[in-house]
């Protein structure tokens, strides 16, 4: 037997992505290609092909930022790593 009760209206949900995420989409940031870098706002604080090496320097660079950590592909590559503290 079905329920005569309704579904209660959900809004849907907004999202703005971050300025850092924004400046890595629009970016081509070749120069760092195959490397993993640090974000904070649109300039990137570090950059390496370690993630840990990254993130001890972005946190040296900028004490109590939050950047966001970006693995950038190279163009074989058919993804991006990202993550953010």
């Amino acid at each position: 037997m079905a329920s005569s009760k309704s579904k209660p209206d959900r809004k849907e949900a907004s999202y703005t992505p971050s300025i850092e995420f924004q400046y890595l989409t629009r970016e081509p940031l070749k120069e760092y290609w195959g490397e993993w870098v640090a974000v904070v706002g649109e300039v990137v604080v570090a950059h390496s092909a370690s993630a840990l090496d990254v993130h001890s320097k972005a946190m040296e660079a900028r004490p109590g930022s939050k950047p966001l950590f970006a693995q950038i592909p190279r163009p074989e590559q058919a993804f991006i790593s990202v993550w953010a503290l």
